[in-house]
Parts: structure tokens; sequence; C-alpha cells
């Protein structure tokens, strides 16, 4: 890690955050090093004003987010930026709370209908694809997630940037929510796995409702 990683570890009061957050920067560095053909510690990754990690030369663009143990990261090897978002399903007892802050109106109006289990998956998946576009977009939490709405096309324009993106919930099993976004025609290729668990391979289109196409590698790793 370089001295702003160790720096924002060492910040965390909680041995388990601590250690979450030094997995999460080293797998980071693991992956992108991995994209770019480089050993890890010679990715040249900083974090914007915003905290936003950037590459210089804009080499790629990427994402981290971590929660609970989890961890998703997120390249992109074209010229625009991508966001990524992971939350537990456990948080789906008090988005409820936060409803009024994370919806816009129009947003809210449709959720309240729904009943009381629905609303909270509902919630809990508007939250992952807004910080998702949010982080994408480059405003991170400058900007209030209820001061815009996501499309039914799955694209989002938000107020000071003038490009759309594209968000998207992907397949992560029952207990986490994941989303990711990006430029509308892009595809990604993502995979899911844990200690001894199957690396699954997807390939979705982040507007397109369908999986373009999918593989499987079935020998158990240690990650």
């Amino acid at each position: 890690m370089d001295p702003d990683e160790t720096e924002r570890v060492r910040s965390r009061r909680d041995a388990t955050d601590r250690e979450t957050l030094t997995l999460a920067y080293a797998l980071h560095r693991a992956m992108l090093g991995a994209v770019l053909g480089v050993h890890p510690r010679e990715v040249p990754l900083h974090r914007d004003d915003r905290g936003c990690p950037r590459l210089a030369g804009d080499a790629a663009a990427t994402s981290l987010s971590h929660a609970d143990g989890a961890i998703a990261v997120a390249v992109a090897v074209v010229r625009a930026r991508v966001g990524v978002d992971i939350e537990p399903s456990a948080r789906l007892d008090v988005m409820q709370d936060i409803a009024s802050r994370l919806c816009h109106p129009k947003e809210l109006e449709a959720i309240e209908g729904l009943d009381e289990g629905d609303r909270a998956s509902a919630l809990l998946e508007l939250w992952v694809r807004k910080e998702a576009a949010l982080k994408a977009t480059g405003v991170g939490f400058a900007v209030e997630p209820d001061s815009f709405a996501l499309s039914p096309d799955r694209t989002v324009r938000i107020d000071g940037d003038p490009r759309a993106c594209a968000v998207r919930l992907l397949a992560a099993g029952s207990r986490w929510r994941v989303a990711v976004a990006g430029p509308a025609a892009a595809e990604v290729e993502y995979g899911w796995t844990g200690p001894r668990g199957v690396l699954r391979f997807h390939r979705v289109n982040l507007t397109g409702g369908q999986v373009v196409a999918a593989r499987v590698e079935t020998a158990e790793r240690e990650v």
C-alpha cells in the first residue's frame, strides 16, 4: 500500500475494519496490476480531491467498494469512468429509515406502494445502483441521491455531469446487492468467488436485460 492507503487503514478503530480495508487495497492493486501488466507495487494509483481512485495517465478506470467482509472491484480499459458498490442484505432492516434521503419523489411514490419486504429490497437495490452511478460520474456524494431518479432503461444523467451512464445490478447471491455503472454501450465481464469457492464469470450488457455469455471455472481455489 502507498502512504495514503496505510494512513487510511490506521485511522480505523476496529481491527476487523483495518483488516478488511487492507485486503481491499491489496486486491485492488493486484487486479489493476494484472490488467495493466505491471507489479501491484508499480500500479500508478492515487485518489482525486473527492477521494475517488484514479490511475495516472488514464491508463484505465477503476472503482472500489467493500462492506462487511466483501470486496468489489471494477476496472475498465476504456476512456470512461466506472463505479461499483456492494452492500450486505443485512442492511435491509434499516433501509426504510433512509428512504426519504435516498429516493427521488417519483421513486419514493413507486416504492411506497410495495409491501414491507419488497420495499426494503427495492430500497437497498436502489442504494447500490445510485452509489455506483455517483462513483461513475465522479461526483460522489457531492450530489444528493434524492436529487435524481434512475430511468427505466437503466440510464441516468446527474446534474453537473453532461454524460449519461448506465447502471445495473449484478447477480451476487442472496447475501449481497452489487451494482456497476459505466458507459451505456459497455459490456461487463464479472466474476464472483470466495474462500474455496467456484469462480464464475458472466458477461452482461449494462443496458440489456440478458446475460450475453457465461463461463464457469469449476476448480476450487483459495482466495
